[in-house]
């Protein structure tokens, strides 16, 4: 019997090791949601002709934002600037939000950039609603990795929030063996249990 509890204490702590090792979903983003009502954790460089990021409320959004950064009031290219502490090889997957507003009738691109590497560019036509935008696949190719974003409004206004950076690699295959014989070594473990119980 004591061998039994032995085993078992083994086992959860096994269990509790693999759980450990699997690569948590975090978002790497300090206030991606401009929550705290500035730039916090962001840099910010204006752009031509009074370009410039700030932030304010919006009304609540369908992923829960009530605040937004806005490029405003000029033409091209106010830009922010996050650095990311990444893994070396790890691929990320980036979703945002963006909507603009019409003044001038012209639009807004948005240009993101990981690792200083354009991502291309996104067009929103005058007025359009919250777009969520996802993109796929992104490698670190070393331990920090800044992500940017450069918005041109056209003197429209351009709202971003929901700033979400995830690390998306799969476990190591030695994550899952550990996860699997701790389950199975459990498994066989309570059987016997209860075996030894009706007997």
């Amino acid at each position: 019997m004591v061998t039994l509890k032995l085993f078992s204490q083994v086992g959860l702590c096994a269990l509790g090791l693999a759980l450990l090792a699997a690569p948590a979903r975090a978002n790497l983003i300090t206030n991606g949601s401009f929550s705290t009502g500035d730039l916090t954790g962001w840099t910010e460089t204006d752009g031509s002709y009074g370009a410039t990021f700030a932030v304010g409320p919006v009304a609540l959004t369908s992923f829960g934002a009530t605040y937004a950064a806005e490029e405003q009031n000029g033409n091209c290219c106010a830009s922010i600037v996050q650095q990311l502490t990444t893994v070396v090889g790890d691929t990320y997957t980036l979703t945002f939000w963006l909507q603009t507003t019409n003044i001038y009738g012209l639009g807004s691109t948005t240009m993101p950039a990981w690792g200083g590497v354009g991502l291309g560019d996104i067009n929103l036509a005058v007025n359009s609603p919250w777009t969520e935008e996802t993109i796929t696949g992104l490698t670190a190719t070393s331990t920090t990795t800044d992500l940017s974003f450069v918005i041109q409004s056209h003197s429209e206004t351009t709202y971003l929030s929901g700033i979400d950076v995830e690390d998306t690699t799969a476990p190591e295959p030695s994550t899952w063996g550990m996860l699997l014989s701790a389950l199975a070594g459990l498994t066989l473990l309570g059987k016997r249990a209860r075996a030894a119980h009706q007997r």
